[in-house]
């Protein structure tokens, strides 16, 4: 399906349905300049004043393969997570965007020159390589065909909301996902935030917290919280007395928001003994 002239060069390849573990996403894919990307639309996004929107670069490394050098799986679970939360939503999957725009190879050679030393930046540099080569008008074009004149955009980089804001689409609203550093990314993120604008961790507004305001009023007051799984058919443990895989992941996310929103989390020697949990904040 062609679109007017002014789009000439954007293609509506296919339309379907695609169920995920945060819902059921219709699916389009656009053909723009010979690259296939895909855009996932939860609700009715065009009818809301101003849709939450996540622009996602296309990273084979950390979407598919699971890398801790990067964010990116993170970034892409926790915006699924968020457009599900608000129930309507879209996330923008740009392909041709790998290594912020240079592409696989290159990126792996910059992750040589990284483990001897250089960051982010100054490996690009040395590959004689720009900072950031990714272009959003396809992303641009994709909103335009969708009727999404006005966004609020899932991003800790304002160079996306200004990139958009050049391409004739209004950012209401930049809006920050919560998701922390690892041990093995945390010179990179904070790479980007030294020298490429990124926000910083301290002071995130988190999306979950606007979405579901009584983990905000937990973190703020000192309260005590009992929480308890339970399975389907009214048990807390298997015969053995493990109780792993009692609840399910709804019930496991809505867990590691309540961790990440106190101070300690206590449970009984019984528990450690025979789950060895990591009592961490992980799906969140």
């Amino acid at each position: 399906m062609h679109q007017s002239e002014q789009d000439h060069a954007l293609v509506l390849e296919s339309r379907t349905v695609l169920p995920t573990d945060h819902g059921v996403f219709t699916t389009c894919a656009y053909t723009f300049g010979n690259v296939t990307h895909v855009a996932m639309l939860m609700g009715d996004p065009a009818q809301a004043e101003a849709p939450i929107v996540r622009m996602h670069s296309e990273c084979l490394t950390g979407d598919t393969l699971g890398s801790h050098r990067c964010d990116c799986g993170d970034q892409l679970e926790a915006a699924l997570q968020a457009i599900a939360a608000e129930g309507t939503g879209i996330l923008l999957y740009l392909r041709g965007h790998e290594g912020r725009g240079i592409g696989l190879a290159a990126k792996l050679r910059a992750y040589a020159l990284q483990d001897d030393g250089m960051d982010t930046v100054d490996a690009n540099r040395a590959l004689g390589l720009p900072d950031d080569a990714r272009d959003y008008t396809a992303a641009a074009e994709m909103l335009r065909h969708l009727g999404i004149p006005t966004v609020r955009l899932l991003s800790s980089n304002p160079a996306k909301a200004e990139a958009l804001t050049s391409l004739g689409i209004t950012v209401a609203d930049r809006v920050v996902l919560p998701v922390l550093d690892r041990p093995e990314n945390s010179h990179y993120l904070q790479t980007k935030r030294r020298r490429m604008r990124h926000d910083p961790l301290a002071g995130r507004v988190s999306v979950q917290e606007d979405t579901f305001p009584v983990y905000r009023t937990l973190a703020e007051h000192p309260e005590i919280v009992a929480q308890l799984a339970q399975s389907a058919d009214g048990f807390i443990a298997a015969r053995g007395g493990d109780a792993e895989f009692v609840s399910g992941e709804a019930d496991r996310t809505h867990l590691h928001r309540l961790r990440a929103a106190v101070d300690a989390v206590v449970v009984g020697a019984t528990t450690v003994t025979r789950d060895d949990p990591q009592l961490t904040v992980r799906a969140v």
